[in-house]
């Protein structure tokens, strides 16, 4: 079990550090396309609240939603 775990652990920093790489528009672009077709609406808000957060130029663009 201690294998799965630290295997989940260095997959998630992985794909953080992808992340971390891209340009920040793209980041933004990928959270808002994420959010939009999120089926859960609290992770969906969670989103939002996110780019909102990290990007505050798109207030004025998901702020209205």
């Amino acid at each position: 079990m201690y294998l799965c775990i630290s295997y989940d652990i260095n997959e998630s920093r992985m794909l953080s550090d992808l992340f971390g790489a891209l340009p920040s528009s793209l980041q933004c672009s990928v959270l808002l396309r994420v959010a939009d077709t999120a089926t859960d609406v609290l992770n969906q808000c969670r989103l939002f609240l996110l780019v909102v957060d990290r990007y505050p130029n798109q207030l004025s663009d998901q702020g209205v939603r």
